[in-house]
């Protein structure tokens, strides 16, 4: 007996350090863009000559969000 801790302590120890530390970094860069008002809420963004198959704004976050959460897996 001589390790600090098992293996099954220090995987729970991960698990927990992940599911506080990858919610605030996400919530971090959500926060950076807001403060910028960057995207669809910009009025340089809405003065762009856009095309016309251009999806809706909320198409972009669900995609985002898709695409990070595989990423993820």
């Amino acid at each position: 007996m001589n390790e600090i801790a098992s293996q099954g302590q220090l995987r729970l120890a991960y698990l927990r350090w992940a599911l506080v530390t990858v919610p605030a970094i996400v919530f971090l860069g959500f926060l950076s863009g807001r403060l910028a008002n960057s995207g669809f809420g910009n009025r340089w963004f809405a003065s762009l000559n856009l095309p016309v198959l251009m999806p809706p704004g909320w198409a972009f976050a669900v995609a985002w969000t898709i695409l990070y959460i595989l990423m993820a897996l």
